[in-house]
């Protein structure tokens, strides 16, 4: 499944729908985790708990898609999202 913007038809509808994309951390800086000889386990810790913003990457063709060379009109549009509490969280 592509990861691209919903269609006229399903934004249009009655409908209620869900889209799931792949998001990649983007860690705060840390002392613990710039500080050298930390343990490796303990920085990586650090670089997927505590965290509050997330990027999603999509290809997207710019202009006219040439057959012959695809890559040329192809780019990366990039969304950076923040949450209100950082991950993992526990609600109570």
């Amino acid at each position: 499944m592509k990861n691209t913007p919903p269609d006229d038809t399903i934004i249009n509808s009655e409908g209620q729908y869900i889209q799931i994309c792949n998001v990649k951390p983007i860690p705060e800086p840390n002392p613990i985790t710039l500080a050298t000889g930390i343990p490796e386990k303990i920085s990586r810790f650090y670089h997927y708990n505590d965290v509050k913003r997330f990027q999603c990457d999509r290809p997207v063709h710019k202009g006219i898609i040439d057959k012959d060379n695809e890559i040329k009109t192809l780019w990366i549009e990039r969304v950076i999202m923040e949450i209100a509490s950082p991950l993992p969280g526990i609600l109570r």
